[in-house]
Parts: C-alpha cells; sequence; structure tokens
C-alpha cells in the first residue's frame, strides 16, 4: 500500500535526510524546488548516486521586471506591484514531464522539496498562461480564481496514488491566522488541501541536536497515534508505528503512547 507522506519543520531538522533514507538499494526521485536543500542533506550521506536530483527554480521574476505599481482614481497606490511573469510554466510543465515520467517508467520513490515553493511554481505558471492569453496589463491577476492551479497539484497527489508509489512531501511553515490575529500556531505553508489528503503528517523539530518527528495525522493509524513522537525518524520506522497502530486497533488493542512499544506489541498480533 502506498503512502502520501508531509513532513514539515523548521530547516534543519531532519526532513530531507528523512526522505531521502540511508538504504543504498532505495532509489529516489528528488524534486528540488528550494535551491540547495539536496546538498545540505547529501553533505552527510556516504553514497548519493542512487538519488536522480531534478531542480526546479523559481524565475527571478522582481529583479528581472521592475513591475508596474497601480494607482487608483483618487491617486492612492495599490498594496502590490505587478509584474510580467516568464519563466514559469516552462519550468513547471518540466517537473510534470519529469514526474509522470518517474511514476510511469521507473520504482523510485518521489520526494518534492519543498511543496510550499511547487504550490507558488503551481499559481505562478498558471497566471503566466493567463497572462500570455489576455495581455500583460490586465489588472490584479493575482486575484483570479484557484480552480485550476488546485485542481493541478491535487492530481500530482493523486498521480502518486494512481502508480501506487510513495510520495513525500516537505514544507516550510507558517503561523496561523484568524480573522487577521495570530494564534501562535505554526501550519504547513503551501497548498491548504494537501495535509487533508496526506496519509501521515509529522512535524519535525531537533531534540539534542536529533531529529525528533511528531505524528500530526496517522490516517489508517488512527487519532491514538496524534503526538506520537518518533526519535531520529527513518521512512521505514514511520512506516512500523503506522503499521503496528492499523494492527492494534483493528485487533481492539489500546495503542501505547511510546513509538518502540507500539511496534513491539503490534509484533505480536
Amino acid at each position: 500500500m502506498s503512502r502520501v507522506y508531509l513532513f514539515t519543520g523548521d530547516n534543519g531538522t531532519g526532513k530531507t535526510s528523512c526522505a531521502l533514507g540511508d538504504n543504498p538499494e532505495d532509489i529516489v526521485d528528488f524534486y528540488e524546488f528550494d535551491a540547495g536543500s539536496f546538498e545540505r542533506a547529501a553533505a552527510s550521506m556516504p553514497d548519493t548516486t542512487r538519488i536522480n536530483v531534478n531542480r526546479y527554480y523559481a524565475p527571478l521574476t522582481n529583479l528581472l521586471d521592475q513591475g508596474k505599481i497601480s494607482v487608483s482614481e483618487k491617486g492612492g497606490m495599490a498594496p502590490a506591484t505587478t509584474h510580467r511573469l516568464e519563466g514559469w510554466k516552462d519550468q513547471f510543465w518540466n517537473f510534470v514531464r519529469d514526474y509522470l515520467g518517474g511514476l510511469k517508467n521507473g520504482d523510485a520513490r518521489p520526494v518534492i522539496d519543498t511543496e510550499t515553493k511547487l504550490w507558488l511554481m503551481i499559481r505562478q505558471a498558471f497566471l503566466e498562461e493567463v497572462q500570455d492569453a489576455v495581455g500583460p496589463n490586465r489588472e490584479r491577476l493575482d486575484q483570479l480564481q484557484y480552480t485550476e492551479p488546485n485542481a493541478r497539484h491535487s492530481q500530482i497527489i493523486e498521480a502518486a496514488k494512481q502508480y501506487n508509489r510513495d510520495l513525500v512531501m516537505l514544507a516550510h511553515e507558517k503561523e496561523l491566522y484568524i480573522k487577521k490575529e495570530a494564534q501562535g500556531i505554526m501550519v504547513p505553508d503551501g497548498f491548504k488541501e494537501v495535509p487533508n489528503m496526506a496519509d501521515a503528517v509529522l512535524r519535525f523539530r531537533l531534540v539534542d541536536r536529533k531529529p525528533v518527528a511528531t505524528i500530526t495525522k496517522a490516517g489508517a493509524g488512527g487519532l491514538d497515534l496524534l503526538g506520537v513522537e518518533i526519535h531520529e525518524p527513518t521512512l521505514p520506522l514511520i512506516n512500523d508505528v503506522l503499521d503496528a497502530s492499523a494492527k492494534l486497533r483493528k485487533a481492539g488493542k489500546a495503542v501505547p503512547r511510546d513509538a518502540m512499544e507500539i511496534i513491539v506489541e503490534g509484533a505480536k498480533l
């Protein structure tokens, strides 16, 4: 059974290393949208030849185009600058071609780093398509509906499921705001439906300079896993915890709060 994982947390907390793994037989298609993320993770890996790295960096729109500041009829300035978009759609469709090709023709696990930057590229690519269709002077291009970008992102996730492939997405975080008031809660920064579509969501942090992943969604693992911490997590270890919890729940057994104890108790069934 394939799973979709979402890893969140600050930079340097072990998300990318966990997604890449250390099994020499584990082939990975790594899709890098955050420049330098692979090099940082690979610095401590003895062998990276099993990892296919594909890079899709954001065009330097704000530097290469001065943009246009809109002025209202009363002379007030709009709070945003309109730029001519160029290069976004080419990058996005290059990714789609590579991603679908990898799913169809190989056995590699796709890893997207980060989903935050992918979501930006999806939206900007669509806006560039609209810009090319209606001209660069369209007012408030960025206020177009999200219907098509939403569908594109959803189908990127659904494609992995259709090909029965595990998919790991990494995301930055942002503070949750409700009615313009900060809630003091960090949430994934990206397409809002990704946590709903993921089978497992884990938030990474460092404790004594070692990664710890807290489960915030466990799918078939059940609500009993929420808040369970996995120390020095690996993808096989995460799967063992999820599978063992599902077995315990199916058997009507209590799910312990310790990750290793969950695996031990699940192995008894």
